[in-house]
């Protein structure tokens, strides 16, 4: 919480939405990639993380899947 830095990489699952379950192993460098950006930009609300997270997985699936899924990230603060 003092750096807002990740502790692990990200995991990703999702219901309902493909029968691969690796079909969404391809966002977590995205992932990774938005959250070394906030971090280096001092973000360190976790609402926030979690809307900038929403926004890149968003962007993926739209564009990849050409679906519009609800996504829910979780940020814990430690």
């Amino acid at each position: 919480s003092a750096t807002g830095k990740a502790v692990t990489s990200p995991t990703v699952s999702g219901r309902g939405f493909s029968d691969d379950p690796k079909a969404l192993d391809a966002v977590i460098p995205l992932i990774e990639a938005e959250l070394s950006r906030t971090e280096a930009e001092g973000i360190k609300d976790t609402h926030r993380i979690a809307q900038a997270v929403r926004r890149v997985v968003g962007r993926w699936v739209a564009d990849t899947y050409r679906r519009r899924p609800m996504i829910v990230p979780t940020v814990i603060d430690l």
